[in-house]
C-alpha cells in the first residue's frame, strides 16, 4: 500500500506542469486621443538694438529703448512681459566698394511678451515697433491651464478606448483579459517650434499698424500603452 501511494504521489509530480495554466499571451496596445483645439496664447519677440562707434553711447540707446518699451508694457494688465538675451558685440562693415569700413558696436536685448488677449498684445506690439523695436518672432499656441485641462479629458478617453479595444481583441481571440503587465500613461502633446522668424525691421517712426495674425487652431494629442496578458477561457 506504501509503495502503491509513493508512485500516485510521484505519477502526480510528473503530471503537474502539464495541469498548470498555459502561459498567457501578452497583447501590445498603443492608443492616442486628440482633438482639435484653438490657439489661446501669443507670444511676440521683439528687440531692441543700436549700431555706433561708442560702445558707451550704443548700450546706452538700447538701454533707453528697453525701459521705455517696458513702460508701456508694464501699463497693460494683459500682457506678461519678460526680459531675455543681452548682447554687445564688435562688427567690421564692409562698404560698397567691398572694402571694410571702421569697426562698429552693436548692442541688442530682446523682450518677450505672451498674452491671452490678442488685440491688446498685437496693439502693443505695434506701438513698440513705432518706438524703435522690432519684431523677431511670433507664435500662437495653447496656454498651460488649458494644456492641463486637456489632459485629463484626454487621459480618460485613450484609457477607456484601450480597455474597449482589448476587450474586443480578447473576444476575437476567444481569450479572456486576465492583468496588466505594464500601464504606460504620456503627457498631452502639442506641434513644437520656436517664433516664427519675421523680417528685423525697425520702424521708421510715428504711428504704425498692428500686426495682422489669426490664432488658428491646432491638435493636441496624448497616448497610453499597455501590456495586457490574455488567457484562455
Amino acid at each position: 500500500m506504501r509503495r502503491l501511494a509513493l508512485g500516485l504521489a510521484a505519477a502526480l509530480a510528473c503530471a503537474a506542469p502539464a495541469l498548470a495554466d498555459p502561459a498567457p499571451t501578452i497583447l501590445h496596445l498603443d492608443q492616442t486621443a486628440e482633438r482639435t483645439a484653438p490657439r489661446d496664447e501669443l507670444t511676440v519677440e521683439l528687440r531692441a538694438e543700436a549700431t555706433g562707434a561708442d560702445p558707451g553711447r550704443v548700450q546706452a540707446e538700447v538701454n533707453r529703448r528697453m525701459a521705455a518699451a517696458l513702460a508701456e508694457v508694464k501699463a497693460v494688465a494683459a500682457v506678461k512681459p519678460a526680459s531675455g538675451n543681452y548682447q554687445t558685440y564688435q562688427i567690421t562693415p564692409t562698404g560698397p566698394d567691398g572694402k571694410p569700413q571702421p569697426a562698429q558696436w552693436h548692442a541688442m536685448q530682446d523682450l518677450m511678451l505672451t498674452s491671452r488677449d490678442f488685440a491688446a498684445a498685437l496693439d502693443l506690439t505695434g506701438r513698440l515697433q513705432a518706438g524703435g523695436l522690432a519684431v523677431g518672432g511670433m507664435r500662437f499656441d495653447i496656454a498651460r491651464e488649458t494644456l492641463q485641462a486637456a489632459q485629463r479629458t484626454l487621459t480618460d478617453e485613450a484609457l477607456n478606448a484601450l480597455t474597449e479595444r482589448t476587450s474586443q481583441i480578447a473576444a476575437t481571440l476567444r481569450l479572456k483579459v486576465a492583468r496588466i503587465e505594464n500601464l504606460r500613461v504620456g503627457n498631452v502633446s502639442r506641434p513644437g517650434g520656436g517664433p516664427r522668424p519675421m523680417m528685423m525691421a525697425r520702424a521708421a517712426g510715428g504711428a504704425a499698424p498692428p500686426p495682422a495674425a489669426e490664432a488658428g487652431d491646432t491638435t493636441i494629442s496624448l497616448t497610453v500603452s499597455a501590456d495586457i496578458a490574455l488567457t484562455p477561457n
